[in-house]
């Protein structure tokens, strides 16, 4: 269930980023996507104890989120060079990454059925995203981004394993929100009126 709603939330902010994307630069699609979800996490935040005592992996954080923002940089990037299934697609071969990068540096096994599922689910992405497509820059930008993530999704189960999921989503957006801020300067275009209900979605 908690896997079906990330899906759902995904979508959305896939739809609603490309929409963004056209608009406003991915900076800033990325620093509204930030800052409100600060806003909206900081009063939880505060109501379960605040962040005192849960600082411990700071640097490991620190880590995490700059690999995220990178990702998160390209992903968006991706969804305004290729078709959405596309970018969709290649964003689902993390799985792949993620169970290679686990059994290096987690120690989880690699068995037989494992194996086999991400066998089935490489070779459904072939055949949404042709092979011969993969070496267009799109389909590089969003493979990067794909990778990226895989790589903060294992840091973020290393980092889970003594703190909590409410520390680790407000520590990515707090931390995003300072990361974003100089590029959204740089990048500033003030967003028009319409754009409001696809910022509140990827929010």
């Amino acid at each position: 269930m908690w896997m079906a709603g990330w899906l759902t939330a995904t979508l959305g902010m896939t739809v609603a980023g490309r929409q963004l994307a056209q608009e406003i630069s991915v900076f800033e699609v990325m620093l509204f996507r930030s800052v409100i979800a600060t806003l909206i996490l900081t009063p939880i935040v505060m109501l379960n104890g605040g962040l005192r005592g849960r600082l411990s992996q700071l640097r490991y954080h620190v880590a995490r989120n700059t690999i995220h923002y990178a990702g998160q940089y390209l992903w968006f990037s991706a969804l305004l060079l290729i078709p959405l299934a596309e970018v969709i697609a290649i964003e689902f071969t993390m799985p792949l990454w993620i169970a290679v990068l686990a059994t290096a540096f987690l120690a989880e096994r690699m068995y037989g059925a494992k194996i086999t599922a991400l066998i089935i689910g490489f070779a459904g992405v072939l055949m949404i995203v042709k092979p011969g497509a993969l070496a267009t820059p799109g389909h590089l930008v969003a493979l990067a981004a794909a990778l990226l993530f895989a790589g903060s999704v294992t840091l973020t189960k290393f980092i889970t394993r003594r703190d909590s999921a409410l520390t680790v989503i407000f520590m990515m957006f707090a931390m995003q929100t300072v990361i974003g801020a100089v590029p959204t300067w740089l990048a500033w275009v003030t967003p028009p009126a319409g754009a409001l209900p696809w910022i509140a979605i990827v929010a």
